[in-house]
């Protein structure tokens, strides 16, 4: 009778898309070559090789941006909780970084958007947000 063993591999690090559009990602690290365009449809996730953990995300939301945000991974990995601020052409998104718990063993980067409203009620409703200063 022989014995069994198994092994886990799996990324230590992974992003998630949490928001209703496709995001663009490129990864840089040298002396790796740039994995360039990988698209990323809501809720999908991301595992980031292991060697590309020392270096950089690059974030692009949608097709018609054309410029994209610039983070440092390794930041998100020397912290429990941390949360930034990134903007898109007016459009503002919060990275979230998770450390490990039970039920997820991996570090997880989640970008969301700031505020998602949801109508629970049993009829549409219309709403605006409008941004601006007040006036005393």
């Amino acid at each position: 009778m022989t014995k069994k063993k198994f092994i886990f591999l799996f990324s230590p690090l992974c992003f998630k898309n949490k928001t209703e559009f496709d995001i663009n990602i490129k990864l840089e690290c040298s002396p790796f070559p740039t994995l360039k365009d990988i698209k990323l449809g809501p809720q999908e996730i991301l595992p980031i090789p292991y060697e590309y953990i020392g270096g950089h995300i690059l974030i692009k939301i949608g097709e018609k941006e054309k410029t994209s945000r610039k983070i440092k991974l390794i930041d998100f990995m020397n912290t429990n909780d941390l949360l930034k601020e990134i903007e898109f052409q007016g459009r503002y998104m919060v990275l979230y970084y998770s450390a490990p718990e039970e039920e997820c063993p991996y570090r997880m980067i989640q970008i969301k958007t700031y505020y998602v409203l949801r109508n629970l009620l049993p009829f549409d409703i219309f709403f605006s947000v409008v941004a601006g200063t007040i006036k005393k």
